[in-house]
């Protein structure tokens, strides 16, 4: 009785890692400013200029890379391409 119940747990928190890491890839790699949505995997050629006119001015700017103070609190944080294309899109707690 007690192994049954130890497996059933041990099956629970396997089933909930998997939807927690889930969740997380299904957030990462895009954000959304207002009605629109950058995404760093949807096509390529999404640029700098492209990303500030949908997004307006970062918080921050340093190098290849912008930093967006999201209005939920997260830190979204966009890396370009030095061609100025989007190459990665990371959302930071």
């Amino acid at each position: 009785m007690k192994n049954r119940i130890r497996i059933k747990v041990i099956i629970l928190m396997i089933a909930c890692a998997g939807m927690v890491s889930f969740c997380l890839n299904a957030s990462a790699g895009s954000i959304r400013c207002g009605g629109a949505i950058i995404d760093d995997g949807s096509r390529s050629g999404v640029s700098k200029l492209e990303v500030q006119s949908k997004c307006g001015e970062p918080y921050s700017k340093y190098g290849n890379s912008w930093i967006y103070s999201m209005p939920n609190g997260t830190v979204t944080r966009i890396r370009f391409k030095t061609n100025g294309e989007v190459s990665s899109i990371t959302n930071e707690i």
